[in-house]
């Protein structure tokens, strides 16, 4: 199946929020202090800055590396 299209995730919770694909967003850390935001997809996938959402024809999206994503051009 095509994607329709893909949007990287960065930073800007905002602008990922928005996607009808992400339910919730959270700010982790972890006991070295380095922080990271994941995102909590609405079919129970989780997404981070730097993977790609994809929404694919049928209308679903789908997460992808940003290996995957390039390897599926």
């Amino acid at each position: 199946m095509r994607i329709k299209q893909a949007i990287q995730v960065g930073s800007n919770v905002t602008d990922i929020f928005k996607l009808p694909c992400i339910k919730s967003v959270r700010k982790c850390d972890d006991q070295n202090g380095h922080e990271w935001i994941e995102y909590d997809m609405a079919d129970g996938g989780i997404v981070e800055c730097g993977d790609w959402l994809c929404e694919m024809e049928d209308g679903k999206w789908v997460p992808m590396s940003d290996e995957e994503y390039k390897n599926s051009k």
